[in-house]
């Protein structure tokens, strides 16, 4: 996913921890728009960055003055 990407630009593989998870709603990195929620997380077999588990999940209201 263009997200994933835009991520292992900025992590490189081996810069990642077991623990990291990467989370973001970046509209010019791979999201549609502001509500469009983006996590990765890291799949570890042993040592080494294996896979990665992606989700993408659209909010009705992340924040703002006013609900809805």
């Amino acid at each position: 996913p263009p997200f994933l990407r835009a991520t292992l630009k900025k992590y490189p593989v081996d810069r990642i921890e077991r623990g990291d998870i990467f989370i973001s709603n970046d509209t010019y990195n791979g999201g549609q728009h502001l509500p469009d929620i983006q996590l990765s997380l890291p799949i570890f077999y042993g040592d080494e960055v294996a896979a990665f588990a992606c989700s993408i999940a659209h909010h009705q209201d992340v924040g703002g003055i006013y609900g809805g």
